[in-house]
This record gives structure tokens, sequence and C-alpha cells, in this order.
């Protein structure tokens, strides 16, 4: 797994790392602005790293020098590679077997082959009238981004373009959002495991819906569940194609109280089960702990996340399982909050692994 974060007394140091949680030996990547992606198989990390001198405590305006290593031996091994890339943050998305990097800083987007550290395709997106939302390899030689073109402050246009690597990056799909200022959490899109469908939140009357959509062309496949709550659901895909949506709604005995609710829908969007967790202002899905059991985190209050409460939920029988309090799974964060995200596998490290209170894992 990759680590990083603030050193113990040792103010301003923010050093990753690789950990390897079977032999527990960790390997120290770089400090404050290392970028750090894992192939989907586990087998490959690669990083950015700024490079080292005078201006070292202000890693933004350094270049930056890829380095890959490949993991499950008995040591890592780093490898400097020819590639550098600027100072900016780097938006970095791998191919499923960890061969090809495709890169974005600012508006300019390259694609790397790895084993043979040459460029061999490069884009240039629109100016800043769109906003990145994420991208993603659905083969080695095809390459998708997602862009958000607001046009106003409450409404835009998501965008999807593709290109086969050398060939031109082009425009396949467009759907129109609104409600976005001051609803951000609209800004999120879900792929499923093989990025063929994706799932939006947008704004239906007084409350959202959650739209099942082709990932590639945009177009409305469902709309699989509508709200009256006030604040956006959260949706995800599970790894078999169902869909999880978690959220909370009023009562309507006591229209003060509020309690969780996630619904389970088929992989065509048909809601098939409703589980009621009780009283909670939000449930929020984060991913598989094993197939058909879904990680759930349950605010009852305001406040932040080391107050909400961590479930296991049994799609299957409805079984609620309380884990405990101020837990999160380390990869829930971005399933969760992230603008744009694939579900992990079920029972990987992402889920089994979870950082407390006090930030230990």
């Amino acid at each position: 797994i990759a680590v990083s974060g603030e050193a113990h007394l040792r103010g301003g140091f923010q050093p990753s790392f690789l950990y390897d949680t079977t032999s527990g030996s960790g390997f120290l990547l770089g400090g404050r602005g290392t970028q750090v992606v894992l192939s989907d198989d586990g087998e490959r990390a690669l990083w950015l790293e700024p490079e080292s001198g005078a201006s070292a405590a202000y890693p933004r305006v350094l270049p930056k020098t890829l380095f890959t290593a490949q993991l499950g031996g008995a040591a890592v091994t780093p490898h400097e590679t020819t590639i550098t890339m600027g100072p900016s943050w780097a938006y970095l998305a791998l191919t499923r077997d960890g061969g090809r990097l495709a890169a974005l800083l600012d508006r300019d987007l390259s694609v790397y082959e790895l084993s043979s550290e040459r460029v061999v395709a490069s884009y240039r997106l629109p100016e800043r009238a769109e906003s990145f939302i994420g991208m993603l390899f659905p083969t080695p030689d095809r390459l998708r981004v997602y862009t958000f073109a607001q046009a106003s402050p409450e409404e835009g246009d998501f965008v999807v373009r593709e290109a086969a690597l050398g060939s031109r990056l082009e425009e396949v799909g467009r759907f129109h959002a609104t409600g976005v200022e001051p609803n951000w959490r609209l800004l999120r899109l879900r792929l499923n495991a093989d990025a063929s469908r994706m799932l939006s939140v947008e704004r239906k009357g007084a409350g959202f819906t959650v739209v099942l959509r082709d990932a590639r062309s945009a177009t409305a496949i469902a709309s699989v569940t509508v709200t009256e709550s006030q604040d956006p659901p959260f949706a995800q895909f599970l790894a078999d194609g169902r869909i999880v949506v978690g959220g909370g709604e009023r009562v309507a005995a006591d229209a003060g109280t509020m309690r969780g609710l996630l619904r389970v829908s088929s992989a065509d969007g048909v809601v098939t089960r409703s589980i009621d967790l009780g009283r909670a202002l939000s449930a929020v899905p984060l991913g598989e702990i094993a197939p058909g059991r879904v990680l759930v985190s349950l605010r009852s209050a305001e406040g932040d996340w080391t107050a909400r409460q961590l479930a296991e939920i049994d799609l299957g029988t409805g079984a609620i399982r309380k884990i405990g309090t101020g837990l999160f799974p380390a990869g829930g964060w971005s399933v969760a909050w992230g603008r744009f995200a694939t579900p992990p596998p079920p029972g990987s490290l992402a889920q089994r692994l979870f950082v407390d209170a006090e930030h230990s894992v």
C-alpha cells in the first residue's frame, strides 16, 4: 500500500512510503509533493518525486521525476526514469497492467509507454472553462477523459472525450446538469469496474435523482432512485454491477426524525431492496468488505467524520453489524467524496484497512 502524511513531531516533513502489509517492511519514496499511484494488479508502483534543491520546502516550484518499482519481491528497487514533468500537480491514470501512464498537467495531457519511457500520444484539453473530473484507460490503447463545462454558477455540461492513442481526442458524449452550486457533490461520477456504465447524481425538483448512464456516450439508461432529501445521495457500483444508493430521509410520522436508508438496485437500475439503517442524518456506502457485504458510514449528528459510525451491511439478509466509531476504510475517501472513482475489488486492502480518529492504520 502507499501511505503518506505528516511525520509525528517533525513539522513540515510529509513523507510517502510503500508499505508491505505481509512483511511489515516499508520503503521511503520521498517528502512533500510526492505523488504515488499503484497498478490495479498491485504489481507496480509509480511515483513523481520533486527534485531536491534549495526550494525543497516548496515542492510546487520544482520539476518532478518519475520513478517506478516492481512489487512483490523481497525488496523494492526503484528505477529512475528519464520522464520528467513540470511542478504543477499532475493527475495520473494507469492502464490496468501498469504499462502506460496518462499525466495531465494544467491543460497538457501526455501518455507514456513506460517500457520505452517515451510519449506515445499528447493532447491539449480545452481552456479553463472546463473543469477536469477524471480519466481512465477503457483498454490499453484507448484513453477517455471526463470534464465539466460550466455555463453558469448553477448549471453546465459533463463532457466525455475519447481517443485511440495516436488519433484525435474527440467528444463522444455529453449531458446537462443543473443545481450544481452550492451542491458541489453533484460534480461526481462513479463508474463500474469495466468502465461501461456510470452513475450521476442530478437535481430533480426539490430533491435529487441518481441516473444510470452509458459511460462513453453519456446516454441515460435508467433513473435508479429519486429522493426528496435536501442533501445529494451517495451512489456506488458493486463489483457484480449492482448499484447501492445511500442517504438520509425524513420519517413521515415525524418530520424532525431522519433515518439512514440504503437502496439496492439491479445492474439495470431497478430497485430490488431498501434497508432501513436506523436513525441517521446520512448513510454513505464505502465499498464492499466482501462480495455482497457493504461498508456504510452513518452520521447521526453534526460534526466531523470521527463521530461517524462504521457499519457492515449484508445485502442478502439486511443484517447490520456495527464495527466502530471514527473508523474509515483506507480506500473510502476517494470512493465516497472524490470526483471520479471506480469500485475497489471486494475484500481488497483498501476495504480491510481502516484509519481511526488518531490517523493510525
